[in-house]
C-alpha cells in the first residue's frame, strides 16, 4: 500500500531573508556605536572646540562688577581660560569681580588665561 505524502508548496523566503540581513546590520552599527561611544577620550568636543578658538582672536568683555560665576562662564564661552585671586574691597561687595586682565576691550586669541580679582568684601 502505498501512502501518498502531500507536500506544501514552498513560500518564498526572501522577505524572512531580508528581514534577518537588515536586522543583523542594524544590530553591527548599534554595537559599533557604541564601542565608539565608549572609547571616546573625555572630553574630546571640548578640546576641539578649543582647538578652533585658538585660532582666532576675541574681544574682552567688561566683567567688572559682575558676580564671578557669571564672569567666569562669560569668558570661558569666548574660550578664554580664566583664573582668580581673591582681594578685600571696602566698597565692592563679596563675589563680585573688582578687576580684569587683560582688560576690557582688549583682542586676545582663544586659550589666553583671563585673572579675575575677586572681592572677599571689607578687610
Amino acid at each position: 500500500m502505498m501512502t501518498s505524502v502531500s507536500r506544501r508548496p514552498r513560500r518564498n523566503q526572501s522577505g524572512l531573508s531580508l528581514a534577518i540581513v537588515l536586522a543583523s546590520v542594524a544590530l553591527v552599527v548599534s554595537i559599533a556605536a557604541l564601542v565608539v561611544a565608549l572609547t571616546r577620550e573625555p572630553g574630546a568636543a571640548k578640546n576641539a572646540a578649543s582647538t578652533r578658538s585658538t585660532l582666532s582672536s576675541v574681544q574682552m568683555p567688561n566683567v567688572i562688577g559682575m558676580k564671578s560665576g557669571k564672569a567666569r562662564r562669560l569668558v570661558t564661552g569666548l574660550g578664554l581660560v580664566v583664573t582668580t585671586t581673591r582681594q578685600p574691597s571696602a566698597t565692592v561687595p563679596k563675589g563680585v569681580v573688582l578687576a580684569e586682565t587683560p582688560v576690557a576691550g582688549t583682542a586676545a586669541p582663544g586659550g589666553t588665561t583671563v585673572t579675575l580679582v575677586i572681592s572677599t568684601g571689607p578687610p
